[in-house]
């Protein structure tokens, strides 16, 4: 008996799709301007089943998905997430939270309403991307239906991350500049040397910052070539140790770095290079806590120099998943930058791998890896 009823409520389940598909079908207008719009669209009923995707969403995809996802539900496909839970969502199998699919099928209580929402989009695969949702009832022969477009908004995200990046680093640099010419203004300049040389070494990490950014840019665009050079690894140790403080990173924390007596010469983009290791120096001073100490290493071995950098807090898992993302950061949604750019730029122009592993007995080490040379 109780097969016999889940067979009939499968069956009526299947018709109802087939006449909300019809209905659709028989309005050519709609359907032609849902397939050829460039956002991924995609039309539900009040069930939460998918009856419709248009060709960009097949697109995005990569191969044909009217088969396999007509008559899925929407939230076995795709997961909505506000961009305050990206933090604790991580993976499409293992998000608990899903309130922006729940706001768009409520739409069905507002016939009237339209629902306009950004969030980070998970597509069943781990695929993702930031998207301005929008939510539109449709009654299509007394069909209640919902349209929903995604627009892509990944790259205005991204640049908004970028900029917020910038405009950090250039005000603290910019700041502790000024603060020093305030200590200067009406001293003897020539007898105050050490203020002197510390107001210098801040007005070349304020130039850094700006060629790194500028240099990060062209990277993204592919537009960087990478300016070869050889020179001394420990020569990067002490450009670290420089940035870190008299950027004040490290003012109430420990940073050890540890030279070799021996030099180590590698060659490759000095520029990048330092900038990776710096990033990565900076995001394990950021992640510790007051007088607790941050490491770095430089060791050669074989053919390849190997940056180790170490701090003793461990990052919990879902933080692991996403550290490469771009916009992740454990100080909030839109602030990644470091570790992305880390693994870009070490991958991309210098031909090595950043990776790193974490535990309660090791702490967080991150290791960047580079060739003697690239060619």
């Amino acid at each position: 008996m109780y097969q016999e009823q889940a067979v009939i409520q499968k069956k009526t389940l299947i018709d109802k799709i087939e006449l909300e598909r019809k209905a659709l079908e028989e309005n050519k207008g709609l359907l032609y301007l849902i397939d050829n719009v460039q956002h991924l669209s995609l039309i539900i009923n009040e069930d939460d089943d998918i009856i419709h995707v248009n060709k960009s969403f097949i697109q995005f995809f990569d191969f044909d998905i009217n088969d396999s996802v007509i008559r899925c539900k929407f939230s076995d496909v795709i997961k909505c997430v506000s961009l305050d839970e990206v933090r604790t969502n991580y993976r499409f199998n293992e998000i608990t939270s899903n309130s922006i699919n729940q706001k768009i099928i409520a739409a069905f209580n507002h016939s009237k309403d339209e629902i306009k929402e950004i969030c980070r989009v998970y597509i069943k695969g781990d695929k993702y991307f930031d998207s301005l949702i929008t939510a539109l009832p449709l009654n299509l022969k007394k069909h209640n239906l919902i349209m929903i477009s995604m627009a892509d908004i990944s790259d205005i995200k991204w640049k908004e991350t970028l900029e917020k990046f910038f405009f950090h680093d250039i005000l603290n640099s910019a700041g502790a500049l000024k603060e020093c010419l305030n200590l200067l203004d009406g001293n003897n300049i020539e007898e105050d040397t050490e203020l002197l040389s510390i107001s210098k070494k801040i007005s070349k990490n304020l130039i850094d910052e700006i060629t790194s950014h500028r240099q990060f840019l062209m990277a993204e665009r592919n537009e960087y070539v990478p300016d070869v050079t050889t020179f001394d690894c420990n020569e990067i140790l002490n450009d670290i140790s420089d940035k870190a403080k008299y950027s004040f990173l490290a003012d109430d924390k420990n940073l050890k770095i540890f030279k070799r007596p021996e030099k180590i010469i590698i060659s490759t983009d000095k520029t990048l290079l330092s900038r990776v290791i710096f990033n990565l120096v900076k995001n394990a001073l950021e992640a510790s806590r007051r007088n607790e100490t941050v490491e770095l290493y430089c060791i050669a071995d074989d053919n390849k120099i190997e940056f180790i950098i170490k701090n003793v807090n461990v990052i919990p898992r879902n933080i692991q998943l996403q550290i490469f993302n771009k916009s992740f950061s454990t100080k909030g949604v839109g602030r990644g930058l470091g570790t992305y750019s880390a693994k870009f730029l070490t991958e991309k122009f210098l031909k090595g791998k950043v990776s790193f592993e974490s535990s309660e007995t090791s702490g967080t080490v991150f290791y960047a890896v580079y060739p003697l040379t690239i060619k």
